[in-house]
């Protein structure tokens, strides 16, 4: 019994051990399925995260500007819902970045890693990064996790581009060209400062460019300065670090007159010649242009000036002028790269011109096709032309280029062109010399029709097409706000009674009419 009793005490002893630790728990349960409510106290209070910070290689070690950084954060009452992170300065975030309302110097993210470009603005330099977790209820890691960078890097280095040579003299809108040098690669060369120099400090222009290697200097940064100017260059890389700085000093022009006469003539091409010179009117200003427009022509030569170093400057210099008359002729040698490169480079800017409201005339061998500057593109669309026409040599090889020889091949003009008073027979122009390399489309419409070939005027072994149909080499269009005449041929070297020149100052005087 003893024995039994002795258990059943050490039983109950237990028992009652139980029910002081579960009893108040199932009182509770008790009462809350009575209907009474349990009084839980005062919530616990929210605790701050932690911020880890993970870094390789020894702290005590130089590093490169560039880093990838990893973190992470816990909480041990909720969860981390984002961070904050900053770097000593001199330090700019990106434009991409999320700045933290709170505190400007802070950028919020919910990223664990990242790359950091660091500034350095120089060989060496020390940043301290810290970041900091936020968690789910907004509170923040009192202590940050930080870290201090020894950086290095090398300075890159830039010389002007030896494929754009340098101006000697300019109109206001101009380009310039370097090469960028840098160790870590020339992608890491972030952008570059261009400015001009005046003693006067407030005139001072300074222009940011991307990564590209090319930048033009337009007519507002030179403002209505003329003369000696100074542009200066320099590089700044992804680490805030400068380069050595270029300088070149050119002759700038103020325009003469807001008429542009573009001679684009190659004289050291064979076969080129003054001629044209003398009929436009570059070579002594007495040719019909300067007889249309007396004492209002600027003259660019593009031998003597170089051509456009890039299509940016191109509609910036044109906006300059009222009007553009552009031309180029080699009529008895082939072609000439030059005008085709020329043209290549201006033609997003020369449209631009046109259909903002500037008048062109562009007369030129080689506009299209074979070897021609201008493209499909503006064939089609700003030229309003369908069908560029083709020929093929006893091997099989496909041109668009075409002979005129001297007195065949008799040219039509349209009569609503030339104005009244005109030469006898002015409806037709004959080459007074062969002309090569002239391209033929087929009919545009009426309204746009200058000068073309009747059907059946070439061989028509050689050109079957010509048999039946027209050959048109050349177009007047209303094109936007603006006005475009092209020519495939040198009217400078076409005539019959002199009534050539009596055609171009009436394409002239169409042009410039209001």
């Amino acid at each position: 019994m003893a024995s039994i009793s002795g258990s059943g005490h050490r039983g109950i002893g237990r028992g009652g051990r139980l029910w002081a630790a579960w009893g108040p728990c199932l009182a509770a349960a008790i009462l809350l399925s009575s209907g009474c409510e349990l009084d839980e106290g005062a919530p616990p209070v929210n605790g701050p995260p932690e911020t880890f910070l993970f870094v390789q290689g020894d702290s005590l070690n130089t590093v490169h500007y560039r880093q990838i950084i990893n973190w992470w954060g816990t909480d041990r009452d909720g969860e981390v819902d984002a961070y904050l992170y900053r770097v000593s300065g001199p330090w700019t975030p990106d434009p991409s970045d999320s700045v933290w309302a709170a505190d400007p110097q802070w950028i919020w993210t919910r990223a664990t890693r990242d790359t950091f470009d660091f500034p350095v603005d120089g060989t060496y330099a020390e940043r301290l990064f810290e970041v900091r977790a936020v968690d789910d209820a907004g509170l923040l890691d009192p202590t940050p996790a930080s870290q201090t960078f020894r950086l290095r890097n090398v300075r890159p280095s830039v010389e002007w581009s030896r494929t754009l040579e340098l101006p000697t003299r300019s109109l206001p809108a101009v380009s310039f060209a370097w090469t960028p040098t840098d160790p870590d690669g020339r992608e890491t060369v972030r952008r570059a400062l261009i400015w001009l120099d005046e003693p006067d400090s407030a005139s001072t222009v300074r222009v940011i460019s991307g990564r590209d290697t090319v930048a033009a200097v337009l007519p507002a940064q030179f403002k209505g300065i003329y003369g000696r100017r100074t542009i200066k260059l320099q590089l700044i890389d992804d680490a805030a670090t400068k380069s050595n700085v270029l300088e070149h000093t050119w002759d700038v022009v103020e325009p003469e007159g807001d008429i542009l006469l573009i001679d684009n003539v190659q004289r050291s091409v064979p076969g080129s010649s003054t001629f044209e010179d003398a009929f436009w009117g570059t070579s002594q200003l007495d040719g019909i242009v300067q007889e249309t427009f007396p004492g209002n022509v600027h003259v660019l030569d593009i031998e003597a000036e170089g051509g456009f170093r890039s299509g940016a400057e191109v509609l910036p210099l044109f906006q300059l002028f009222r009007a553009v008359i552009w031309y180029s002729a080699v009529p008895n040698a082939g072609n000439d790269p030059a005008v085709r490169a020329n043209l290549e480079t201006a033609e997003p800017g020369l449209r631009s011109y046109v259909e903002g409201g500037g008048r062109v005339l562009l007369s030129a061998t080689n506009l299209f096709g074979t070897a021609g500057g201008l493209s499909p593109r503006f064939y089609r669309d700003a030229a309003g032309l369908d069908t560029l026409y083709s020929r093929v040599d006893f091997e099989g090889n496909v041109f668009t280029d075409f002979t005129l020889r001297s007195g065949r091949h008799p040219i039509l003009v349209n009569p609503d062109v030339l104005a009244p008073g005109s030469a006898a027979d002015p409806d037709t122009l004959v080459m007074q010399s062969t002309s090569l390399n002239v391209e033929f489309f087929s009919a545009p419409a009426q309204e746009d029709r200058l000068f073309w070939l009747a059907p059946g005027t070439l061989e028509p072994d050689e050109v079957p097409q010509q048999a039946t149909r027209e050959f048109h080499c050349g177009i007047r269009r209303r094109l936007g706000a603006g006005r475009l005449v092209l020519m495939t041929f040198p009217l400078s070297r076409a005539g019959r009674l002199e009534n050539h020149e009596d055609v171009g100052r009436s394409l002239l005087d169409w042009l410039a009419a209001p």
